[in-house]
């Protein structure tokens, strides 16, 4: 099955230099240890300057340099790349950046790193700002080497199993046939009763997914309703098929985290319904983490209505939401992958990966769950937030719902509606 959408990133934010600095370059070597964070790139840049910088780190650990750069210039119409060059490498590790505006991070290979700037004379402004720090050893794991499971337990999240532990509320269960699953298979019509399609009330065209959380709450992607006014969009649920908005809800407020398109930073947001949802045993609650699962190497379930492989259009209902099996990788290995993208020190995202689907176009803000054999329900591990485009070529990355439990409780504690600020969500009892 392909399930999709938009990319992530994950970068702390940069002021513009406003000391005055002019950027220098430093002969000698940079030294970071510990928790010292460098700075030595920072300030504004001259034309027709070479900067070289030369960082030394800690034996078997890692660097990462984090950097924004915001230089104007007058294109040189003898080539394709701007008069700002700036070069980097740790042992085997190479990257270039002629890009002037634009965020990047980089994990050195090495406890060697350097960097060069080179600024041509069509430079008329702008400055640099990084950071480097020192880091755990990131190495890549080789995670497509492992042979995806392609099953699922008709058994898992099944109401008349219970586990160990309890939850704080009923939630994540699922209704299920007896029988195994493969991968990209048709829902249920009532499998997963927490799953939800935003759709547009002009057109009523699904446009992302979503998940209950509370009888008044539903969890998404802020890429997904950023833009979006509440009045104009809508709530379909209690059907895997999106053509059926026979039960359906209003919208009262949106709630988007401090999103950051250009860095997909902080992709999650609430949308407060204008009344309450009726729970029944095929409309209910996901339940949700509150603190790191530590699921890498294991298996969650995505689900969505998003845009399906060319060759099964023929064959599939693309109004039936579909749900695929995909196993969580190292934040490391799959920074790597999108070029440094995603942080590793203190990660956002959760990863996943398999050789033959993913997730695709229309299944932003959808459920990514894992069944927690603790409680034997499903919890909400990952809102899709970054993928290759369809391409099934590099992992894809999910917002880790656990890392903004905080954030959503106290969204919907500050919720308009006096009813909707009591609404509880429901978690696992430690």
């Amino acid at each position: 099955m392909l399930l999709i959408l938009p990319t992530v990133l994950a970068i702390s934010a940069f002021t513009h230099n406003a000391n005055g600095n002019t950027l220098q370059p430093i002969t000698g070597d940079i030294i970071i240890s510990g928790d010292i964070i460098n700075t030595d790139i920072n300030g504004s840049i001259t034309p027709n300057i070479h900067y070289k910088y030369k960082f030394k780190g800690e034996k078997d650990k890692s660097m990462s340099l984090r950097c924004k750069m915001n230089v104007d210039f007058t294109r040189d119409p003898k080539g394709s790349c701007t008069p700002f060059k700036l070069h980097i490498q740790s042992g085997t590790r190479i990257r270039w950046h002629c890009n002037s505006h634009q965020y990047f991070n980089f994990f050195s290979e090495t406890d060697q790193m350097e960097v060069t700037i080179d600024t041509g004379h069509g430079i008329t402004g702008g400055n640099v700002s990084c950071k480097v720090w020192s880091i755990h050893k990131v190495v890549h794991s080789n995670y497509k080497n492992v042979a995806s499971e392609e099953v699922d337990s008709s058994e898992f999240g099944q109401r008349y199993i219970n586990g160990p532990k309890k939850t704080t509320c009923d939630c994540g269960w699922s209704n299920k046939e007896i029988r195994r699953i493969l991968f990209g298979k048709d829902t249920g019509k009532h499998e997963f009763p927490w799953s939800v399609s935003l759709q547009r009330k002009s057109s009523n065209s699904h446009f992302c997914g979503g998940s209950i959380i509370t009888p008044y709450h539903i969890i998404s992607a802020a890429h997904c309703t950023n833009d979006k006014v509440a009045e104009k969009i809508y709530v379909v649920y209690g059907s895997n098929n999106r053509s059926d908005n026979s039960i359906s809800a209003e919208i009262k407020k949106i709630y988007n985290h401090d999103y950051n398109k250009t860095m997909y930073i902080n992709d999650i947001s609430i949308l407060e319904l204008t009344s309450k949802i009726t729970y029944t045993q095929f409309i209910g609650p996901v339940c949700l983490p509150t603190r790191d699962p530590d699921i890498v190497g294991k298996y969650v379930t995505a689900m969505g209505w998003g845009r399906l492989h060319k060759s099964e259009y023929a064959t599939r209902d693309v109004a039936i939401m579909k749900k695929t099996h995909l196993r969580v990788i190292d934040i490391e290995s799959c920074s790597l992958d999108w070029s440094h993208l995603l942080e590793v020190d203190d990660p956002k995202f959760i990863c996943t990966w398999s050789n033959h689907t993913d997730i695709c176009i229309g299944d932003s803000g959808g459920p990514v769950v894992w069944h927690d054999p603790e409680i034997h329900r499903y919890t909400l591990q990952g809102l899709p937030a970054i993928c290759d485009g369809c391409n099934l070529k590099n992992p894809s990355g999910h917002t880790a719902v656990y890392y903004f439990y905080d954030w959503i409780k106290e969204t919907i504690e500050n919720s308009v509606q006096p009813e909707a600020k009591k609404a509880q969500i429901c978690t696992k009892i430690d």
